[in-house]
């Protein structure tokens, strides 16, 4: 494990060019699921990141090891949850380690370093196709947690999928 070297830097408006590739990095993998193709130029959308560097409640942090580029981690604070409409939430929006780096707790150093940035009720979404992605955030969250989290099932059209629920106040 190389965990030690893992850390989180806050991204700016001056990082938009690297996380916008990273993100293109990102969205390919998650076409694997979602069946998304890229426009003319061969690019994947972009709009889910509009307003990530006005927003003062969005929080986009580069991972890195060894000042190496090895993924990003996109927070938002929310007032009420699209979910499960609890109000003041943590929801972990993107996360994202290269490939080179996965399998090595890159992932789970950075998890860890995320949640202890902000302390309330997180929210964690997977899809129900991303089953990798599942057991993951399952094996990151119960070891953060000491198992004190919370799993539920989201059927809805638009996220279907598992959730960890946690608060790590305490």
């Amino acid at each position: 494990m190389i965990t030690a070297h893992v850390h989180l830097s806050p991204m700016t408006r001056r990082d938009d060019a690297l996380l916008r590739n990273l993100y293109q990095f990102y969205l390919y993998d998650f076409s694997e699921f979602m069946g998304w193709d890229v426009d003319r130029r061969g690019r994947f959308d972009e709009s889910d990141l509009a307003g990530c560097w006005d927003d003062p409640r969005r929080y986009q942090y580069l991972i890195e090891i060894d000042r190496q580029v090895a993924g990003f981690v996109m927070i938002d604070h929310l007032i009420r949850s699209p979910l499960t409409e609890r109000s003041d939430v943590i929801l972990m929006r993107e996360f994202f380690v290269l490939r080179a780096h996965r399998r090595r707790g890159v992932g789970r150093a950075a998890a860890w370093r995320a949640f202890d940035l902000f302390h309330g009720c997180w929210e964690v979404f997977q899809l129900q196709e991303n089953v990798a992605a599942q057991a993951f955030w399952r094996n990151v969250i119960d070891a953060y947690t000491a198992g004190h989290y919370t799993e539920i099932t989201c059927g809805e059209q638009t996220w279907r999928g598992v959730m960890q629920t946690f608060d790590n106040r305490g």
